[in-house]
């Protein structure tokens, strides 16, 4: 059995048995490779594979989401903010982001967890306040994706667009 096929194999096992949440993000290439003693370009093989059956998705410089790839932010929510002000996305946004931090304080695993705070340390040492954007705005997603709320989600990425 080709590598690929086997890191496809345990994969596939590892989604089936839910141990990553719908539309949660996998470890780093790095980290999974290592975990399945392949190489990461057979890893990337079978993550391709996984991709086109439609398992999980790739954001760039995001990461990989289990799950198919979400819709697009409905035509209306995309819009209500293409029309709203800066000042209007900010109240907004102030107003809907502390319930979020609190929903995924109540519902992160460790795991998720210390994915955030890899993000957060990332922003930190960044020194490029572009990169710090970046990683702050990966940071919110994945609050978002812990929620297990996906209107949330949604409503996220339509202010990120």
């Amino acid at each position: 059995m080709k590598r690929s096929d086997y890191a496809h194999q345990k994969l596939d096992e590892m989604l089936r048995e839910n141990r990553f949440q719908p539309q949660s993000r996998l470890p780093p290439e790095r980290d999974l490779a290592r975990q399945l003693d392949v190489s990461r370009m057979g890893l990337r093989v079978a993550l391709d594979r996984l991709e086109a059956e439609g398992r999980i998705w790739r954001h760039v410089g995001q990461g990989t989401f289990v799950g198919p790839r979400p819709e697009k932010a409905p035509t209306q929510l995309s819009f209500v903010t293409a029309n709203t002000s800066p000042a209007e996305a900010l109240e907004a946004r102030l107003a809907i982001e502390p319930q979020i931090a609190r929903m995924a304080a109540l519902r992160a695993s460790e795991l998720q967890i210390s994915d955030m705070f890899v993000l957060v340390q990332k922003g930190r040492v960044s020194g490029d306040p572009a990169a710090w954007e970046s990683w702050d705005g990966q940071f919110h997603r994945a609050l978002c994706l812990v929620t297990g709320n996906r209107l949330l989600l949604s409503i996220f990425d339509s202010f990120n667009a």
